[in-house]
């Protein structure tokens, strides 16, 4: 990525966290023009993904989606499975705010499929408890979505992420209490 680039994204992330999301936003998208003109498909998903997270903590969701899905298609495009991920779990949030649980599913499902490729450990547990929520929820499968939660459990306790464990283990109970 050229210096350039580098540059904007790095100041727009700082103002990011410093909370001038507007200013980001300009940023970011300044990055995102420069990034088209090199043809550096690796930098336009990037700049389109934080965009899109801004655009989302908005509320402004039907944008936010349009760049989370034109980042998709360009990693698919380059082979960015890393961004790919992403993408996908950004757009299955943005579903769920939406009520569209259903529509979640088959994106974390796509997600955990690539976390298994990448061995991304994180991002399966998450994308295993997100399924189960969903499948719960929405499809009142709670013997579906334990079993999904054992396995998200194992591989927290095989990692010794005592974060992860924890959150399963709420997900988990919240479940149990639901249905009784």
């Amino acid at each position: 990525m050229e210096k350039k680039v580098l540059f904007f994204i790095n100041q727009a992330d700082a103002m990011r966290k410093s909370g001038y999301l507007d200013d980001a936003l300009k940023l970011y998208n300044t990055a995102e023009k420069i990034c088209r003109k090199l043809g550096d498909g690796n930098g336009i998903c990037i700049t389109l993904v934080n965009q899109a997270n801004i655009l989302e903590t908005h509320g402004v969701f039907d944008r936010a989606m349009a760049l989370n899905k034109e980042a998709e298609s360009i990693c698919r495009e380059i082979g960015n499975m890393v961004g790919l991920n992403i993408t996908l779990s950004n757009q299955a949030f943005i579903m769920e705010k939406r009520g569209d649980l259903a529509g979640a599913m088959p994106l974390y499902k796509e997600q955990e499929r690539i976390c298994r490729e990448l061995g991304k450990i994180d991002g399966l547990v998450g994308s295993l408890i997100y399924q189960a929520v969903v499948l719960e929820l929405e499809y009142n499968q709670v013997k579906d979505a334990l079993s999904l939660l054992d396995e998200a459990y194992q591989l927290a306790v095989d990692q010794g992420d005592v974060s992860l464990i924890k959150q399963v283990e709420e997900i988990r109970s919240e479940i149990v209490k639901r249905k009784g």
